[in-house]
């Protein structure tokens, strides 16, 4: 009888330890450098300095290794963004912009594979991939981030530059979009003119299900080849826009 109750405590007790169910709300907002705007005109500035006043929620739910981040917005701010803007001395085409907030990023850590969609410019990328290998390198910079003590690490991912704030005192290896692969939750994130960071973590009592969501279209990108075409988009809008350099050939670099 001793020996059942020992081992109705044990099953018990995993069913507690590796039954991970949390709800985690993140918010988006974009970092101003006012440096590289001193060449901008004055109505292109007063727009980004708008633009970075706006915050975006975001939720990413988890349960035992299967990860979703999504909008969970019930109000649509791009839209009335890009009201204000066509109506401005900002030449923007009302058609010219999906909504960038409207994605999901679905995670299967135990089956390496991920489902997603996300609006670049005009165009819907989704599809289905690994997860994204970063080679993260963890420094020994610590901080606190929303109580939490955190750890440093970065990424020269493809040849960009990613910051990422993580802690194992929420032992979950996921994070926002598409970011994960840290021994602990991805708190806060920051990449290109882009800042996610965490705002509350919830704990469910009550376990729940996340359903696998169904892609929308035949037409589907691994995440290179929309890396790949994405950067090929801006080089294009940078060449119309007269911005690239003339010297170098380079244009800025966007993921």
């Amino acid at each position: 009888m001793k020996k059942m109750l020992v081992i109705l405590s044990f099953l018990l007790f995993s069913g507690n330890v590796f039954s991970q169910h949390y709800i985690i709300t993140y918010v988006q907002k974009r970092i101003l450098d006012e440096k590289s705007m001193v060449d901008f005109p004055e109505d292109i500035k007063e727009h980004k300095r708008e633009l970075a006043k706006e915050e975006h929620k975001f939720v990413l739910k988890y349960a035992d290794g299967i990860s979703i981040y999504e909008d969970v917005n019930t109000n649509n701010p791009f839209a009335e963004k890009m009201k204000k803007a066509t109506n401005s001395n900002v030449m923007i085409s009302p058609n010219a912009f999906k909504d960038p907030y409207d994605l999901f990023f679905y995670k299967d850590l135990l089956k390496n594979q991920m489902l997603y969609r996300f609006n670049f410019a005009n165009e819907t990328f989704q599809g289905v991939d690994e997860l994204l290998k970063m080679d993260w390198k963890i420094t020994d910079t610590v901080k606190q981030v929303k109580s939490y003590p955190c750890r440093k690490a970065v990424s020269n991912w493809k040849g960009y530059s990613f910051t990422a704030w993580f802690t194992d005192a929420i032992p979950i290896k996921s994070g926002p979009e598409k970011f994960d692969g840290l021994p602990g939750l991805i708190v806060k994130m920051e990449y290109g003119q882009i800042e996610i960071a965490l705002e509350k973590v919830e704990m469910s009592e009550k376990p729940f299900f996340i359903e696998k969501p169904k892609l929308t279209s035949d037409k589907r990108y691994t995440m290179e080849e929309a890396r790949l075409q994405i950067e090929d988009e801006v080089k294009k809008l940078m060449e119309d826009s007269g911005k690239q350099d003339s010297k170098t050939g380079m244009v800025k670099k966007v993921y």
